[in-house]
């Protein structure tokens, strides 16, 4: 799945319809933590894999 549907995804799991600066701020951190950590990979063309 590309980066805006995790976001997307993630954000409905938790109830948020919206998103905003401040959970997009979040999001992008806890991406940037889970791909550092191996947990995830991002490839050049936009996705993101387990």
């Amino acid at each position: 799945m590309t980066q805006e549907e995790l976001f997307a995804a993630t954000l409905e799991v938790f109830g948020y319809r919206r998103r905003t600066a401040a959970q997009l701020a979040v999001l992008e951190s806890a991406l940037a933590a889970a791909t550092a950590a191996g947990r995830l990979s991002e490839s050049q063309s936009g996705l993101v894999t387990a």
